[in-house]
């Protein structure tokens, strides 16, 4: 379970003990420290055993980092990114709504990706997240170009959101 918007980790365990308990999740993995200016952070909460330490990506300074996790699924390794990139609100009057910073995102996770494959071929991955873009995005496209499939696109055109805001039915959370 990738959780993004966590404002404390205690929280995060908090939910697992007490709200979440008859899900029995063993693993919880939060930043101790955050990125952003607002201390808003990314965690998980497993059942499936983890492979080794969480790594942290951090695209760019100040960004919101994205936790790589490896967990074994079935004795096969998976690697799970947990991501929340750049809101698409534009800030303080200018017309930038962030699409470079989460571009910039987009390649440090598609990079890992390469880097990981280049050492083991065999792993499977997950990017999954609020990735503050649509699926056709240059973003989300830069996945794809990971051989990553896009799974918002196999449900019906009329199911293919994850929020709806002002009566408009949107994506920007993906795995």
């Amino acid at each position: 379970l990738a959780l993004v918007e966590v404002e404390n980790p205690q929280l995060v365990k908090q939910l697992r003990d007490q709200g979440l308990a008859a899900c029995k999740y063993k693993v919880t993995i939060a930043e101790a420290k955050s990125n952003d200016p607002r201390g808003i952070r990314v965690a998980f909460l497993s059942r499936l055993p983890l492979l080794s330490h969480p790594t942290l990506l951090v695209p760019y300074p100040g960004s919101r980092s994205t936790i790589e996790a490896h967990f074994s699924l079935g004795g096969r390794p998976l690697v799970i990114f947990a991501n929340h990139w750049k809101s698409r609100r534009v800030m303080g009057g200018g017309n930038d709504n962030g699409e470079n910073k989460r571009r910039a995102a987009a390649k440090a996770v598609f990079n890992r990706i390469q880097v990981l494959r280049e050492e083991n071929p065999d792993l499977e991955f997950i990017v999954a997240g609020d990735l503050n873009d649509f699926e056709f995005s240059n973003p989300v496209s830069v996945l794809e170009g990971a051989g990553l499939s896009t799974l918002i696109e196999v449900l019906p055109a009329q199911e293919r959101y994850t929020y709806n805001f002002q009566g408009n039915s949107q994506t920007l959370d993906h795995i």
